[in-house]
């Protein structure tokens, strides 16, 4: 979620569902990618809506394939956890602001 200067992509799946934030910054030659703070729910399968720094990561999919419907909203230095949705779900789509 962001824009193509500065976004960030988290959760995710490697060998396990992911708590982890990477932030990206293209005011460098290339661009990097940076390690943020940590999602407080690790899952996959999670939509994400607003900027770098005013961030939303809602539903997702957690263990044992169980779908959620955690919210939590990113500062841009970590993330909370905020109201959730009312019905748990994997496989969304965010756009807009937080």
């Amino acid at each position: 979620t962001g824009t193509s200067t500065t976004s960030i992509a988290m959760g995710g799946y490697d060998t396990a569902n992911s708590a982890a934030t990477e932030e990206w910054n293209a005011n460098f030659a290339y661009g990097v990618w940076a390690t943020g703070a940590s999602l407080n729910t690790a899952r996959r399968q999670t939509a994400g809506a607003g900027t770098r720094d005013l961030a939303l990561a809602f539903g997702g999919e957690g263990s044992s394939t169980a779908f959620l419907a955690n919210t939590e909203l990113y500062n841009g230095t970590a993330w909370a956890e905020v109201n959730d949705l009312n019905t748990a779900r994997i496989f969304l789509e965010g756009a807009g602001t937080s």
